[in-house]
């Protein structure tokens, strides 16, 4: 909290909150419906205890679709490297996402200790980071031979 400077009253505070929802959802429909529906619940509370309330967006996470070939070229490198693979939706908000605007794009997940994912508490083990490299490494050699 912090004292309002501009206000004549000496029991007036500005209260500033910030609220980051991340919605791990795929479809853009669904995401902003989620935002309506917290957006109308946030004026219905401000309402009932007579406060003030301002929503200033400051950015958004669109989903998107990775691209097919590079989907492809991943999942066959895996393969060769004898990794099991399985196609899923992300939802997280990843370079990837940005990047697919521009070129096309495709991510390699792995996976992190007990599904615990974007938390303090996630772990993946090193073996998993090295699957992933070298998925990675892979990757790019089979892109680099079709451009050729």
């Amino acid at each position: 909290m912090a004292v309002d400077p501009q206000s004549e009253g000496r029991n007036t505070l500005l209260v500033l909150a910030q609220f980051c929802p991340k919605c791990s959802e795929d479809d853009n429909h669904q995401s902003e419906a989620l935002e309506t529906a917290l957006h109308a619940k946030a004026l219905k509370e401000a309402e009932r205890f007579g406060l003030k309330l301002e929503v200033v967006h400051t950015g958004q996470s669109r989903a998107v679709q990775m691209d097919s070939q590079i989907q492809e070229v991943i999942k066959t490198a895996a393969e060769a490297l004898e990794l099991r693979t399985r196609k899923l939706s992300s939802g997280a908000g990843h370079d990837a996402q940005i990047l697919a605007k521009f070129t096309p794009s495709g991510m390699i997940l792995v996976p992190s200790v007990a599904g615990i994912s974007h938390s303090p508490r996630e772990l993946t083990n090193w073996g998993d980071c090295i699957n992933g490299a070298n998925a990675l490494l892979h990757s790019v050699i089979n892109l680099a031979n079709l451009l050729h």
